[in-house]
């Protein structure tokens, strides 16, 4: 055996070793947990795992719907909104002009 597979073996070793200590610990202390606590508990981290998706979901169908209203936009909107940004930018350019003159 090289020493890569010697030093892969025994970290392995190392991690099943961690492993069946946490999962010892785990058991006794619910061996010491009352019936009800943990069925509580249970229903708490399938109700956390079951939301998850419901989220996720939830934020891609708003996302498409607002890239679907964008979509059926009116081109004479977008055209409103070219001209009143361009405006915004003239109003901005005179003021800056303004200033340089008053300096």
């Amino acid at each position: 055996m090289n020493a890569f597979s010697q030093y892969m073996y025994s970290v392995l070793r190392q991690v099943t070793q961690e492993f069946r200590q946490f999962a010892s610990k785990c058991a006794l202390g619910m061996l010491r947990t009352p019936l009800p606590r943990i069925f509580v508990i249970c229903i708490a981290i399938a109700l956390a795992i079951s939301l998850i998706p419901f989220v996720l979901s939830l934020f891609l169908l708003f996302v498409l719907l607002r890239v679907f209203l964008g979509l059926l936009k009116t081109p004479q909107q977008n055209r409103t909104y070219d001209q009143q940004s361009s405006q915004t930018y003239q109003q901005q350019q005179i003021y800056v002009k303004r200033l340089r003159q008053d300096e």
